[in-house]
């Protein structure tokens, strides 16, 4: 079966294991797991839900090697692309409060955007990666510019490498995009959206936007390092400046506030029915946010997938929540979705 083309403290986590069955499975699951962690492809933490019940959580590897802090279940991890999934619900939300339109081109919302061959780009684009955007870092060009007029001035210039809504084509940046375009259309900032609409209704909280100072929040647990493997030996990768990327990857979060996103995304805690079964291609294979894949088996399987330097992650939902899958990981390039791929085999075969 190829997934590829190729939620208080957890939920209250009186959400127990029985005996003898769940015991076999959270053993089969813990084998998969244990086996790339030994081979040096996975350092992080696993977390499988079904339903109301968690089934199987784990965590292995080092949180900080030089400081010898392992890698806790209440760490808190870069989601990278993740993210997107929280913007499009921003998204939607806006659109049911009657404060943005789906369908309606984005330099309405973004003040200075005059390229007129982005004049046709809608919301919808953005949100579907099918804008013809191509995809840059939106870093500032000069020296005391700041990123949206940085991101402004490359869009002024961009030439699109196909016509919007003519194909999918992955762009990073157009989430960035949304992003300010949620601030400009509800005048509320992008991180309080979060923090408002998405983190204190579901309890989220451990979860953040951009990495906590040393010593800052609740969580006495530090942020996971990133680390790349090189020549068989995890090394500290690049530092990413999460400021460049807010509403694209920039969040911060543990496994179990991961988990609350995953069971807030059905039954209309943070978006209407209508709303969720678009995004989620209950309806359709839409992708807001996420990749939409439809199993062998008829389920239909949600992927939010991320990956920077010192990070990798997923979360992988079938049908409307009947399982989630959680990997996150402060590794680069870790097979998590061949990983979850393999959870998600071992869950349906029960």
């Amino acid at each position: 079966m190829n997934l590829g083309s190729s939620i208080l403290a957890l939920l209250s986590l009186m959400l127990t294991t029985s005996a003898e069955p769940q015991d076999g499975l959270a053993s089969e699951l813990d084998g998969i797991v244990q086996q790339y962690h030994t081979e040096g492809q996975f350092n992080g933490v696993v977390l499988v839900a079904g339903g109301k019940e968690v089934l199987y959580s784990s965590a292995l590897g080092k949180a900080d090697i030089s400081k010898g802090i392992p890698v806790e279940q209440d760490t808190q991890f870069r989601i990278a692309s993740i993210t997107k999934g929280m913007t499009a619900v921003l998204a939607l939300q806006a659109v049911e409060r009657g404060e943005l339109d789906l369908d309606g081109r984005i330099n309405k919302y973004l003040p200075g955007l005059s390229n007129r061959r982005l004049s046709g780009v809608t919301i919808r684009h953005l949100l579907t990666n099918s804008s013809g955007i191509p995809d840059f870092a939106p870093k500032p060009l000069r020296k005391g510019q700041n990123v949206y007029d940085a991101l402004v001035e490359r869009l002024n210039n961009a030439e699109l490498v196909s016509d919007p809504g003519e194909q999918y084509v992955y762009c990073n940046v157009g989430y960035t995009i949304l992003g300010f375009i949620l601030e400009h259309a509800t005048e509320i900032k992008y991180s309080e959206l979060l923090e408002k609409r998405i983190f204190l209704p579901l309890e989220m909280k451990d979860s953040r936007l951009g990495m906590p100072a040393e010593g800052e929040g609740d969580n006495e647990t530090p942020a996971a390092i990133g680390y790349e493997m090189h020549r068989g030996q995890l090394r500290a990768a690049e530092e990413v400046d999460l400021n460049l990327v807010p509403a694209a990857g920039g969040v911060v979060s543990t496994s179990a506030d991961v988990l609350r996103f995953s069971r807030g995304l059905s039954g209309g805690a943070l978006i209407e029915e209508t709303s969720s079964k678009q995004m989620l291609g209950l309806r359709g294979s839409v992708q807001f946010g996420c990749k939409i894949i439809e199993l062998p088996t008829g389920d239909k399987a949600q992927i939010f997938q991320g990956g920077m330097p010192g990070a990798s992650s997923i979360l992988l939902r079938i049908n409307d929540g009947e399982y989630s899958i959680i990997l996150l990981c402060n590794q680069s390039d870790v097979p998590c979705q061949r990983i979850a791929q393999q959870l998600l085999m071992v869950l349906l075969k029960r």
